[in-house]
C-alpha cells in the first residue's frame, strides 16, 4: 500500500514539474490569474523639465532618463526620497568622437559599465566605465569604437558584453547575427525569421512585421525577443556564438496581407509583446489592442496605444510568477537591479515607480 502511495505521488510530481515545462502559455492563459497583485505607483518628481521621454534606465540610485533633449541623448538623476536631482546630460548629439546622431544606453553590471549602441550611418560603440568613484561625465576616460558599415543595416543592437553585440539582421533568413567589435564580418546565428507566405520583402519583414524588441538578462548572456506584432516571446543563450537554451514562452506570429508592395498587419494581428528584464525575472506588458479594432481597443482600454495597466512576470525558465495590475497605464518600464522598484513613464510624460513585493 505504501508503495501503492509513493507511485502516486511521483505521477503527481511529474505532471507537476510537466506543467512547468517549456510548454508556451497563451497570454489569457488562467495560470496568470494563479497570484494576482495590485501595484500603487509613486511619482517622482524632477528639479528640472523633462520632455518626449523614450526610455529608462535605472542603474543604482541613478535614473538615466531618454528623452527630447536637442544638446544630448540622456539625463542623468539622482533619486533621491521620491525626487529626481538632475546630475547632468550624457553622449552629446553630433558628428564628433563621442558623439552621436542617435543611441540607446545599456547598463553591463557583470563589467562594471555602460554602452552606449550608436545608429549613426556606420555606427559607434561607447564604453563608458561605472562604478564608486569614476566620473562618467569624462570623456576622456570613454573607450570609442567605430562598428563600420557592417552594422549599417542592423536593427535592435544589444551589448553581449563590452567587446561583442548582438543585432537584429535586416537582409536575411536569420534573426540575428553577433559582431565582435574590430571585426571583419557578422557571425549569424541559426534562429530564423518565421516562414512567410506570400513571401515578404526582407524589409518590410525584418523591419515592419518581424521588427524585434529585444532585452539581455542582467548580468548574463541571456536574452529575450518578441516582435512588434503578434504574441511572441523568445529565450535564448549565447555560448559564444552558439544558442543554448531556447524556450517560447507565447508562440503566435502575425498575420500580414499583401498587396504588391504594400503590407499591412492581418486584422486579426495582436500587437506586440514588450519585455524588460531583471536578473531573475522578464516583465512582459501587453498593449491589448488588435490591427483591426485598433480604435475601438483604445477606447476600450482608456488610454493610449503603447500604454498598459498590466504586466506579466515569468522566470528565465519561461514559468508564470505573477501578474501586477497597475493603478495608471505605464510605457518603457525598466526594473532596477536590485528588484525592488518597476520604473516607467505616463500618459502625462511624467516618472512613476512601483514598489516590488516579495515573489
Amino acid at each position: 500500500m505504501r508503495r501503492s502511495y509513493l507511485a502516486v505521488i511521483t505521477v503527481i510530481a511529474a505532471i507537476a514539474t510537466s506543467c512547468r515545462s517549456n510548454r508556451p502559455v497563451g497570454i489569457d492563459s488562467p495560470q496568470w490569474n494563479v497570484n494576482v497583485r495590485e501595484l500603487q505607483g509613486e511619482l517622482l518628481h524632477a528639479d528640472s523639465i523633462i520632455l518626449n521621454i523614450r526610455g529608462l534606465l535605472p542603474v543604482d540610485d541613478c535614473l538615466f532618463v531618454h528623452h527630447g533633449l536637442n544638446t544630448h541623448e540622456y539625463s542623468m538623476y539622482k533619486i533621491r526620497h521620491g525626487s529626481l536631482v538632475f546630475a547632468g546630460n550624457l553622449i552629446r548629439h553630433g558628428n564628433g568622437p563621442t558623439e552621436v546622431n542617435r543611441a540607446r544606453l545599456h547598463y553591463l553590471p557583470e563589467s562594471e559599465a555602460l554602452v552606449a549602441v550608436t545608429y549613426n550611418i556606420y555606427g559607434k560603440v561607447i564604453v563608458i566605465p561605472y562604478g564608486k568613484g569614476r566620473d562618467i561625465f569624462d570623456e576622456h576616460s570613454w573607450r570609442v569604437s567605430q562598428n563600420g558599415p557592417l552594422t549599417s543595416s542592423a536593427g535592435n543592437i544589444t551589448p553581449v558584453d563590452t567587446a561583442n553585440l548582438l543585432l537584429q539582421n535586416m537582409l536575411n533568413d536569420r534573426i540575428f547575427a553577433t559582431y565582435g567589435i574590430g571585426a571583419e564580418a557578422l557571425m549569424n546565428l541559426p534562429i530564423k525569421y518565421p516562414d512567410t507566405s506570400p513571401p515578404l520583402p526582407p524589409l518590410e519583414r525584418s523591419g515592419f512585421i518581424y521588427r524585434l524588441c529585444l532585452a539581455k538578462r542582467h548580468g548574463k548572456r541571456q536574452f529575450v525577443y518578441s516582435y512588434s506584432n503578434g504574441h511572441f516571446v523568445r529565450i535564448f543563450e549565447l555560448d559564444g556564438n552558439n544558442v543554448r537554451n531556447v524556450k517560447t514562452i507565447f508562440e503566435e506570429t502575425p498575420g500580414y496581407t499583401l498587396h504588391g508592395d504594400k503590407v499591412a498587419r492581418a486584422g486579426t494581428t495582436k500587437f506586440g509583446l514588450r519585455a524588460s528584464t531583471s536578473a531573475n525575472h522578464i516583465y512582459i506588458i501587453d498593449p491589448k489592442i488588435v490591427a483591426g479594432r485598433r480604435n475601438e481597443d483604445i477606447k476600450r482600454n482608456g488610454f493610449p496605444d503603447g500604454y498598459s495597466k498590466e504586466i506579466y512576470v515569468c522566470d528565465w525558465e519561461g514559468n508564470p510568477e505573477v501578474k501586477y495590475v497597475l493603478d495608471r497605464p505605464v510605457t518603457y518600464c525598466a526594473v532596477d537591479q536590485a528588484e525592488q522598484y518597476i520604473y516607467a513613464a505616463t500618459v502625462e510624460d511624467e516618472i512613476v515607480r512601483f514598489r516590488l513585493p516579495n515573489f
